[in-house]
């Protein structure tokens, strides 16, 4: 099975990534909760390199035992159930005693499934500059899309091959190979004009069985992709694979050292890409008055000469606006629009229109730029006036900023801030010295600050943020109440205080979003009713987190459920919705078959009774009250809190004591009365569904090979090596190995190479493999092969095992409310590539000087975290948390530390630079509703951690 990663808009689309799957081996049994499954498979990766028009492997194929050809990496899979185990992630370095202590304390998670996968070949992976960047990409474009923020201008009928002549000259295309003409795949050859673009089409043929990926055994010797260019009498065959700024010699020039060259090149231009036939000089001329640039890269063969308009403007501002340039030429600019401008230079006067801002049509005062450029500042103010009115007092400012770009000036008019208002009054805003009055309406920006004078004073909201271009603050107010209708019907919300009603109700529609204003914000309470009958709720806080089902006296709609969701920085959230299971605060269930039960909230009045084998979901009387219940059961009353606990209600004459309890039941809290002391006990146990479902996921890998490489320079960086361990000694423990201890590790390799050398010298005498040995700490051992049974004093049974212990190796266990991760290296090395070099390693592990010299070896890094979660809770508790490092040396050279630099820095663009406000223009435009809506779905507050336990072991890096 191959699959391939296309990316793309519209019908255009390009393969970046490939994965072959291939011999498949599935063995399914015993299809129930005790199934068996297991699984062989290679695997096969590779990435598409845009600048070499070719496919490289991501996962690097191996040797065959014989080492005669190339395989694909191979691993296995099983899914095996597995009995309870009470036994928590062991580390076998010497801390490892302290850590089973801790897991000793934590109640174990009863794997039912056992998820196994193994490698026992090198996994190497091949890490590219190109792949980062492909990477990087892929990221940004999935996270647009998930953003819903896609391309305006799609060009379907783009190629996505095509072949493009800038020599200068007409080119005489043929005998293509692995290639077609697009237009008319009939065709065998075409002259391809100067500046002229041709659509290519590419095709293949797929090959018998073979152990490559398909895609890079299509780039073979047998599937290439070439053409001919033939040039008065000059023919040269080029190979698009691999092809990346490859330079062929055409003929002999009068200069004997400077000989006619053909540059063949690729690029990507609009996901497509272009094969670019031309000159190894290249000259650009777009404008008049310009400037030359002489771009000799180092990292290139080529020489390029720019020539760029002297004046390049860029509309900074959420509207649309016009520039005069000496009254001569008058351009129109949208937002985030640049636009090269040709009829103008460095000493040009440019005149600013805003042609509607706030129902006005604004002009500004000429701006100079000879004048700017003797006071070298970098930032104007410039003013516009009213155009049609007289009124000269009514005025707007903006900014002109300007930066020098390959010595071309860069305009960018722009304003410092962007306020949106979406409350329902009218604020006043101070900017610096300067007074603004805001109205009240989500479409006003404020683009300059004007000076009016209010005293409007209401408490709101303001979320600041940087606009993408960096120049502009874009200042959202929003209230700092909101009222959120989510139930089915209408309802209507009043400020009370002290019992009595402030203002009138305030209609909220379904599904409604309106700010709300209270007078006493910090004593006030908020009352509700439904509109069509007027059945109101008592009084409950707005200033509090907490929510709760409301009591409506309605015989259709009994209860309704707030929740008040309160933060530092979005303000206060009141949202209404529809009862749903699991909202009641309570569920009462009475299990006895004789006791009448009474309940009541504390500081209430109104007790309500539970009848014999029955049960009632209860919700407050009244929310500003204690939520807590008084329950009495022959005479007979006791407080109960709704935390999870059980304890003695009454002592009855016929059936002994009435015993009680609260748990959680899923999302509902049930408070169960009983006689049955076992079903007490079962509801204490009761797991939830969740927890039940639990699983152990086990990943081994032999040997793992990382390179970094940077295809730009062609050179290898680094090659990170994670090797398994020397073979060991490891008891067998259900699902997991441990290795024994370093004494118990000696006396057995001891006694089996005694054992080996004994059946060597008597091969045909069985009595001698049915051996049984003896060591101090078990009174019986006997060899099978690479194992052994060993029999302590207790006469109980241990198996061990000859083998090396995994490179890297990763045991996850979870379910919904625990999760526990062991990870472990045994051994890293990193070597430097780089040609030169002082240090060959970079770093490896070594043997502390203050350790035993005859320890066993062990583990590079361990990391053991047992987690315990809640569902809808941003907190997470860990209850213990070790990470073990060995000591190391690190070694490094400046050269290594260049080179890397250069790996990570990101390729330089010699075009213009762009700039896209789609998120700045969406930010504005969007509505309260909107905003408040992604409030609420976000669950709220930060992510908070809590430890038990939490041990870093200290580095010793010698440098």
């Amino acid at each position: 099975m191959e699959i391939k990663l296309n990316v793309g808009f519209g019908s255009i689309t390009k393969s970046v990534g490939a994965m072959c799957l291939s011999d498949w081996t599935v063995d399914l049994k015993n299809w129930s909760d005790q199934m068996t499954a297991s699984l062989t498979m290679n695997i096969e990766a590779a990435l598409y390199n845009k600048h070499t028009l070719a496919w490289e492997p991501l996962i690097e194929p191996t040797l065959d035992k014989n080492k005669a050809r190339l395989i694909p990496w191979h691993i296995t899979c099983s899914i095996t159930p597995i009995f309870p185990i009470s036994d928590r992630v062991e580390s076998s370095s010497s801390a490892s005693t302290n850590i089973k202590q801790q897991q000793n304390k934590v109640s174990g998670l009863n794997a039912k499934q056992l998820i196994s996968i193994r490698a026992h070949q090198l996994l190497n992976i091949t890490i590219t500059k190109t792949g980062l960047e492909l990477i990087e990409h892929l990221s940004s474009l999935f996270n647009d899309i998930y953003n819903q923020r896609l391309p305006k201008n799609i060009d379907d009928n783009e190629p996505m091959l095509s072949l493009v002549n800038l020599t200068g000259q007409n080119l005489f295309i043929d005998n293509l190979n692995g290639l077609q003409f697009a237009d008319n795949i009939t065709w065998t050859s075409k002259v391809i004009q100067q500046n002229e673009s041709i659509p290519l089409n590419a095709f293949y043929e797929r090959l018998s069985a073979t152990y490559r990926l398909s895609v890079i055994e299509e780039q073979t010797s047998q599937n290439r992709q070439e053409f001919s260019v033939q040039n008065d009498n000059n023919i040269k065959l080029i190979n698009i694979n691999r092809t990346w700024q490859r330079i062929y010699d055409l003929q002999l020039s009068t200069a004997s050292l400077f000989p006619i060259q053909l540059l063949c090149d690729t690029q990507i231009h609009n996901n497509c890409r272009r094969i670019i036939l031309s000159s190894v000089v290249k000259a650009y001329t777009e404008t008049k008055e310009a400037y030359l640039e002489n771009t000799d890269q180092l990292e290139r063969v080529s020489y390029c000469i720019h020539i760029h308009s002297t004046i390049h403007l860029t509309n900074l501002l959420p509207i649309d606006i016009q520039c005069s340039i000496n009254n001569l030429e008058q351009i129109y600019l949208k937002p985030s629009q640049l636009q090269l401008i040709t009829s103008g230079g460095k000493n040009s006067i440019l005149t600013f229109i805003i042609p509607f801002y706030n129902e006005i049509e604004w002009i500004s005062d000429p701006v100079d730029l000879g004048k700017r450029k003797r006071n070298d500042s970098s930032e104007q103010i410039i003013t516009f006036y009213n155009a049609s009115g007289p009124n000269k007092q009514q005025i707007l400012r903006m900014v002109l900023h300007v930066d020098l770009f390959h010595e071309s000036y860069h305009l960018s008019l722009y304003a410092p801030f962007w306020i949106v208002n979406h409350t329902d009054l009218n604020l006043e805003f101070r900017i610096g010295s300067d007074r603004v009055l805001i109205k009240d309406t989500e479409n006003s920006l404020l683009v300059c600050p004007e000076k009016y004078k209010s005293d409007t004073s209401e408490k709101i909201c303001v979320d600041i943020t940087t606009s993408s271009f960096g120049l502009t603050k874009i200042v959202a107010l929003s209230p700092a109440m909101v009222i959120i209708n989510q139930s089915s019907i209408p309802i209507e919300i009043v400020e009370t205080l002290m019992g009595k009603e402030q203002g009138q109700w305030t209609f909220v529609e379904c599904d409604g979003i309106i700010p709300f204003w209270p007078q006493n914000p910090k004593e006030g309470l908020i009352r509700v009713r439904y509109a069509h009958n007027q059945k109101k709720s008592k009084a409950f806080s707005m200033n509090k987190k907490h929510h709760t089902l409301l009591y409506m006296n309605d015989d259709e709609r009994l209860v309704i459920f707030v929740e008040v969701i309160a933060t530092d920085f979005d303000g206060v959230r009141v949202i209404f919705s529809d009862y749903k299971q699991g909202d009641a605060p309570v569920l009462l269930i009475n299990h006895t078959h004789d006791q009448l039960i009474s309940f009541v909230q504390k500081d209430d009045v109104r007790a309500q009774y539970l009848v014999p084998k029955y049960f009632v979901y209860y919700t407050w009387m009244n929310p500003l009250k204690p939520r807590e219940m008084i329950v009495t059961c022959n005479d007979k009353s006791k407080t109960i809190e709704l935390n999870p606990h059980r304890g003695d209600l009454a002592i009855t004459e016929n059936h002994g004591t009435v015993n009680y309890i609260v748990f959680i039941d899923g999302v509902q809290t049930v408070l169960l009365f009983s006689y049955d002391e076992q079903i007490i006990a079962a509801a204490l146990n009761i797991p939830s569904p969740t927890q039940s479902i639990c699983r152990r996921l086990q990943l081994g890998i032999s040997d793992v090979g990382l390179s970094i490489v940077n295809d730009v320079q062609r050179e290898e960086l680094l090659y990170i090596s994670l090797k398994k361990s020397k073979l060991l000694w490891v008891q067998i423990r259900k699902s997991r190995v441990k290795p024994f201890s370093h004494d118990i590790h000696t006396h057995l390799e001891e006694l089996y190479k005694i054992h080996l050398q004994l059946i060597e010298t008597n091969p045909n005498d069985e009595t001698f493999r049915r051996t049984k040995y003896q060591i101090p700490e078990y009174h019986e051992v006997t060899f099978y092969d690479n194992a052994a049974e060993l029999i302590n004093k207790k006469g109980e049974h241990k198996l061990a095992k000859r083998q090396p212990l995994h490179g890297l190796w990763i045991e996850y266990t979870w379910s919904m409310t625990n999760a526990a991760l062991y990870a472990c290296i045994n051994h890293i090395q990193i070597d430097n590539q780089l040609d030169s070099t002082n240090f060959p390693s970079l770093l490896y592990p070594i043997l502390s000087k203050t350790a035993d010299s005859d320890i066993t070896e062990k583990p590079f890094i361990e990391l053991s975290i047992y987690e315990s979660k809640t569902s809808q809770s941003n907190i997470m508790h860990f209850q213990y948390c070790k990470l073990l490092i060995q000591e190391f040396v690190l070694r490094i050279d400046q050269g290594l530390i260049l080179a890397i630099l250069t790996f990570l820095r990101k390729e330089k663009n010699t075009m213009i630079p762009m700039i896209n406000m789609d998120t700045d223009l969406e930010h504005i435009q969007k509505s309260l509703q909107a905003i408040i809506k992604v409030q609420t779905d976000t669950p709220m507050g930060e992510t908070r951690m809590y430890f038990d336990n939490i041990h870093l072991s200290p580095l010793k890096v010698p440098i």
